[in-house]
Order: structure tokens, then C-alpha cells, then sequence
């Protein structure tokens, strides 16, 4: 941040500290339809920097390699999570509202990550031995260790960035974050141990790029607070019972895949699943772009939250329904031009499972964040508890089974997950009371079930042409059948088209006053 820019963010601050129910339901949103722009823009940037990964990693690795990464990264990533205390969701609805506090909340925040490497480190050495590590899976983890704890320091100051909606900076060093395992490949003859020291070495450039940047605006230290640590603790509860659930989801999952099929099979179904994961940029970009606003909204106009919370879950359904479709379609022609016709044989019917399951991960990504917006993010708990129990059933049950039938036990993990979060999507609408056809969304819906039809149509006719050609057509088939069945209502259209303008307009008043 330059300190041109530095300057503008403490004019934007000023306007924004205490904002009025106008300022939060104008300038407020429009702010947060213009970051959302830039995020949709890094994280399309970010899509192919993954596939660019996934095609050419794998091939050179092979599914046992991949599989041992998978494992030491979820083992790690598993316990670093849980013990991350859920401190980043927490920082940035804080945040949001109360700017001034950010010096002393961020510091002892960073006091209280530094002392939580020393456990972190250990309880991961513990799972790595409790599973029988190989001399391999070992070299992975410690390194991967070493990963999370510069992370532990590095996450806060992103956090803080998100909150004060720098767009521009957090979607840089997103971008420059999830672009580490392209550095390997030209050393991929080394094996896999070089992907993870890659990340490492970017990881470290990120965390030098943070504390620059936010050290510009204010003072980057380690505080030892133990009053504002009891505090930030208790904040963090709700995400922090919600980060545990989720790796266990996530643990357990893999570990049966590797107790039933071995580290091949989990290399396939990780493949599957980083494909699957570049496709939740979607409701990952809605709820960074906004839940700063809505954490504003809902301290003060609780009514108008919980109108946008309902079209932002209809609006978000429109969206995944052409990604879910397009997803399945192209499954197949996907892994045949990423992996050949050799290798990763099971992953395209494990990744036609995901996209199913595309939906339900949506909805509930952005139930769970406009809960958090809320602060009511503990309510979501019980939600995930139920996820947590069925997924883990329905994988001992599905993965055999799923061996037996198609002999492809990879596919248990993602059928699990559709179980498991539908069974949760549905309980959770009904009981926070979110009609998706409730406002007058219905006729959106059916309109834009219709585009979707139109879409698949002609991607299965354009079937034996180049699949992202395919592909190409069938977005445009789509966006123009939204045009023509006005999926997108006019009002929204001019909302976006308002929120560019005046968001230009507002950065060069901001610099003229600046300087």
C-alpha cells in the first residue's frame, strides 16, 4: 500500500467507522458489489492457475505421490485449523465495525498465534505417528508444519486487510498464495517433497508482503494481552467449534479412504476434490465481498439483513445451478485432457458426484457466513455437527461400497458428501426460515432453470468439439438466455453498473483529496 493509498484509507475510514442506515445501504453495498468484481477477477485468475497445476503435478507425480501430499496435508492442515482458534472470522466482523481498535487487537492476536505454533506442531506429529507415517509422509508433514506456523502469523494481517475491504491486496496475494505449486514443476524430478517446499518459500514472501503493507497504515507487533486474549478466544469459539467439525469432515474422510483403498486412492480423489474446490470461488467471493457490510447491516438495520440474506441465498442457488450443470458435463473431457487416457481413471466419475453436490456446498458456505455476518455463527454449530456425523457414517458405508460396485472407492467420499449436505441444507432452511422462493424469487428460479436447460442443450450438441470450445458455447447460450428470460432483474443491472461508476468517482475524489 502505498502511502498515497494509506492516507485514502484513513480518509475511507473516517466515512465508515459509524456509518448511517444511507451509508450502509448505499455506499456500503456498492462498495461491496465493486469487490466483489475484483475478487471474481482474481479467483477466475486463481481457476487457471489451479487446473494449470492439476494437469501437469499429477502427471509427473503420479496418484501415489499425490496421495501422500494429500494425506500430510490434511493431517496438518487439520490440527492447524482447529488450533487457529477461529481467530479470522472473528477479526474481521470486529474489525468492520470498530477500525480504530485494529493496532491492539491485531497485535494480540498475533501474541496469542505465536504461542499456539508449539502445540500445533506437536499434535500433528502425533496423528503423523499414530497413522504409521512413511520416512516420506514424515518429510512432508514437518515441512508442512513449518507452512502453517509462518501461516498462524501471516492470516491475521489478511484478515485485517479484508476487513478494511482492500480488495486489490487481498485478491494479490491470493492469487500470488495459490500459484506456489506452479513454481515445482520445472524440480518435480526432486518428487513431491518440492511442492510443499515451494509453498513454503511463498509463504514466507506473503507474510513479508503483509506485514509491509498493513505495517503502512498501522504499527505491526506481538502483544501479550491476556484480558484481550480471553476476549478474542471467547469471539472465536463459535468459528473455532465450527473449524474443528469442518476438519473433521475432512479427516476423517480421508483417513477411511486410505485405511480401505490406499494412498493412490486418495491421490485420485484429491484430484477430484482441487477441481471441485476451484469451483467455490463463487460463494467464497460473495461472502468475502460482503460480510463486512452485512456485519455493519446487521448491527443496525436487522430487517434489511435478513431481506438480503434470503435473495442472496436465491441469487447464489442461480449462479451454482450453470456451474453444477457445466461441471458434470465436462467431467469426463476434463480429466482426459489434464490427466491422458492412463491415468486418474476413477477421477471423472468421482468429480460428476461433486458437481451434484455443488449446490448444497453453496447454499450452506453462504448460510454459514451470513450467520457469522451475524454473529450468530454458533447457531450454525448444530448444523454442522449433524454434517459431521452423517458424512462420517455415510463414508464407512460408501466407500466399500462403492469399491464393490463400480471399483472405484474414491467416489464413496464425494456421494458421502451429498448426503450428508443435503440432509443439512434442508434442516437448515427450515429451521432459520429461508424461503429460497420466498420475495418473489420463484419466477427467478424457474427462469433461470430454463437458461440452464438452454445451456446444457447446447453443449450436448456441440458435444464432439473441443470441450472448451464446448464449454465456451454453452456460457454464452447461457448468458444470453439470462438476457432474453431477464434472470437478472433490471434493477440489479443498474445496481452494478452504479456501484462501478460511483466506485471510480469515490477512489478519485479519495486521491484528489489525498493529496
Amino acid at each position: 500500500m502505498a502511502p498515497k493509498q494509506a492516507r485514502a484509507l484513513n480518509v475511507e475510514q473516517n466515512s465508515t467507522e459509524q456509518p448511517s442506515s444511507v451509508q450502509i445501504s448505499g455506499e456500503g453495498m456498492e462498495r461491496a458489489a465493486s469487490n466483489a468484481g475484483v475478487y471474481f477477477l482474481a479467483q477466475i485468475l486463481s481457476w487457471a492457475v489451479t487446473i494449470l497445476g492439476v494437469s501437469i503435478i499429477p502427471r509427473r507425480l503420479g496418484e501415489v505421490s499425490i496421495g501422500q501430499l494429500a494425506v500430510s496435508g490434511v493431517v496438518v492442515s487439520a490440527v492447524a485449523n482447529c488450533l487457529m482458534l477461529g481467530i479470522e472470522s472473528f477479526l474481521i466482523a470486529e474489525i468492520a465495525v470498530n477500525r480504530k481498535d485494529t493496532p491492539r487487537i491485531l497485535g494480540a492476536t498475533l501474541g496469542l498465534r505465536a504461542v499456539m505454533i508449539v502445540p500445533m506442531a506437536a499434535c500433528s506429529c502425533l496423528i503423523l505417528a499414530l497413522i504409521h507415517a512413511s520416512p516420506t509422509l514424515w518429510s512432508l508433514g514437518l515441512i508442512t508444519i513449518a507452512v502453517y506456523a509462518l501461516m498462524y502469523l501471516s492470516e491475521p494481517m489478511r484478515a485485517v486487510l479484508t476487513a478494511w475491504e482492500d480488495a486489490r491486496a487481498v485478491a494479490l496475494m491470493d492469487i500470488v498464495s495459490i500459484s506456489a505449486p506452479i513454481l515445482a514443476i520445472p524440480f518435480l524430478h526432486y518428487g513431491n517433497v518440492i511442492v510443499v517446499i515451494c509453498t513454503l518459500f511463498v509463504v514466507i514472501g506473503l507474510f513479508g508482503y503483509r506485514v509491509i503493507t498493513v505495517n503502512k497504515a498501522i504499527r505491526v507487533d506481538l502483544r501479550v494481552d491476556h484480558e484481550l486474549w480471553r476476549r478474542i478466544v471467547r469471539g472465536g469459539l463459535p468459528f473455532l467449534v465450527n473449524d474443528v467439525l469442518a476438519q473433521g469432515y475432512l479427516l476423517s474422510g480421508t483417513l477411511v479412504l486410505r485405511y480401505f483403498a490406499g494412498n493412490a486412492a486418495v491421490g485420485e480423489t484429491a484430484q477430484a476434490g482441487k477441481i471441485f474446490g476451484s469451483c467455490l470461488f463463487i460463494p467464497s467471493v460473495l461472502a468475502t465481498a460482503y460480510v463486512p457490510g452485512l456485519a455493519r447491516m446487521a448491527q443496525s438495520l436487522n430487517g434489511q439483513f435478513h431481506l438480503a440474506r434470503r435473495r442472496l441465498v436465491s441469487f447464489t442457488m442461480i449462479v451454482g445451478l450453470p456451474m453444477a450443470a457445466a461441471l458434470f458435463l465436462v467431467a469426463e473431457p476434463l480429466c482426459r485432457l489434464l490427466y491422458g487416457g492412463r491415468m486418474f481413471l476413477s477421477t471423472p466419475l468421482i468429480l460428476k458426484i461433486y458437481a451434484i453436490n455443488l449446490i448444497p456446498v453453496y447454499l450452506n458456505t453462504i448460510l454459514y457466513r451470513a450467520l457469522a455476518a451475524e454473529g450468530q455463527s454458533g447457531r450454525w454449530t448444530r448444523f454442522l455437527c449433524f454434517t459431521v456425523a452423517i458424512n462420517a457414517g455415510s463414508c464407512v458405508a460408501l466407500i466399500p461400497l462403492m469399491g464393490r460396485l463400480m471399483n472405484n472407492p474414491g467416489a464413496g467420499i464425494p456421494a458421502a458428501s451429498l448426503v450428508a449436505e443435503s440432509i443439512t441444507l434442508i434442516a437448515a432452511l427450515a429451521i432459520l426460515r429461508i424461503g429460497i422462493f420466498s420475495d418473489g424469487q420463484a419466477p427467478r428460479l424457474v427462469r433461470a432453470l430454463a437458461a440452464v436447460g438452454i445451456m446444457v442443450a447446447v453443449m450436448m450438441v456441440c458435444g464432439g468439439m473441443f470441450f472448451p470450445i464446448t464449454a465456451l458455447l454453452g456460457a454464452v447460450a447461457f448468458g444470453l438466455a439470462c438476457r432474453l428470460l431477464h434472470v437478472v432483474a433490471p434493477e440489479d443491472s443498474v445496481r452494478i453498473r452504479t456501484a462501478i461508476t460511483q466506485k471510480f468517482r469515490r477512489k478519485a475524489a479519495i486521491l484528489r483529496l489525498a493529496d
